[in-house]
């Protein structure tokens, strides 16, 4: 979206006029899309873009339905008419302008909707990275287990090796005491990943 709008609308409308309207109500805030009939929606709908959708209800029931059917999100719709209709609340029109409304109240309900939807989305994005960042510190948790039993191994082992001071050549001693500090780092490495899981 760009030029500084907040969010992109499709306004599903075959009125001329309620579609200038509407577009005069919203153009200094929102893209505006056109569809002139259920069709055109539901392919613009399939693009699968962050759109609020303002419904005219003025067009055949049947129509309507078919837009409301194919919002995913409820919170995305704005159904705007004649009058309230409880048949549309089954499809998920719980936003419903009445035609009265002047065109702040009605660029108003259209930007709540679009709030919703980012915050929506938003948290949406939050959630994601909070369960990778859970996995992240499964796998290290896991690798730190897997690692630190057979090193802890290999550490007492060189330290006894290292005790039998008199059967050790130079090079010998030398090899066993850079195992022991390569393993001293990687369980110091091992003490860092526990105090980052711990720290979750």
């Amino acid at each position: 979206m760009g030029g500084g709008k907040r969010c992109a609308v499709l306004l599903v409308s075959a009125d001329a006029e309620r579609r200038r309207r509407a577009e005069e109500a919203l153009a200094t805030a929102c893209q505006i899309l056109h569809a002139p009939d259920s069709s055109a929606a539901v392919d613009e709908l399939s693009l699968d873009r962050e759109l609020i959708v303002l419904v005219d209800s003025t067009l055949p029931e049947r129509e309507v339905v078919s837009v409301l059917e194919a919002v995913v999100e409820p919170e995305r719709a704005v159904l705007w008419g004649s009058e309230f209709s409880i048949a549309f609340l089954d499809y998920g029109a719980f936003v419903q302008i009445p035609d009265s409304v002047d065109d702040k109240m009605l660029a108003d309900a259209v930007m709540r909707q679009a709030d919703v939807q980012q915050a929506r989305s938003a948290l949406q994005t939050q959630r994601a990275r909070a369960e990778r960042l859970a996995h992240v510190m499964s796998v290290i948790e896991e690798v730190r287990q897997e690692v630190n039993s057979p090193l802890t191994a290999i550490l007492a082992e060189t330290e006894l090796l290292l005790t039998d001071d008199d059967t050790l050549t130079d090079g010998q001693r030398k090899s066993l005491q850079t195992i022991e500090e390569m393993t001293g780092r990687v369980r110091e490495l091992l003490a860092r990943l526990n105090r980052l899981g711990s720290d979750e």
